[in-house]
């Protein structure tokens, strides 16, 4: 899936694809430890993890994700953005 993005230009060549590889498996497979179902829901989780991976923490260059529900996710959790309500 990586090797196809970087074929269609969505990935930069400069990129290291298996170190975006090990992150991504490793925070998936960490998740299992510190998920706690009690604090959001589960579609809620795997969006935002999906949208951190793809887009960075920053969405793009310039700090804007370019999403119109900003801390959704977050508010679900019952926490504010970028205070760690999934811990």
């Amino acid at each position: 899936m990586l090797r196809e993005a970087r074929a269609a230009g969505e990935v930069p060549a400069e990129r290291d694809l298996g170190l975006a590889r090990t992150f991504l498996f490793g925070a998936l497979d960490w998740s299992v430890e510190w998920y706690d179902p009690g604090k959001g829901d589960l579609d809620a989780f795997v969006h935002e993890a999906a949208e951190t991976f793809l887009h960075g923490i920053l969405g793009h260059p310039g700090g804007s994700s370019g999403h119109a529900h900003g801390g959704r996710a977050a508010h679900r959790r019952g926490g504010k953005r970028g205070d760690g309500a999934l811990r």
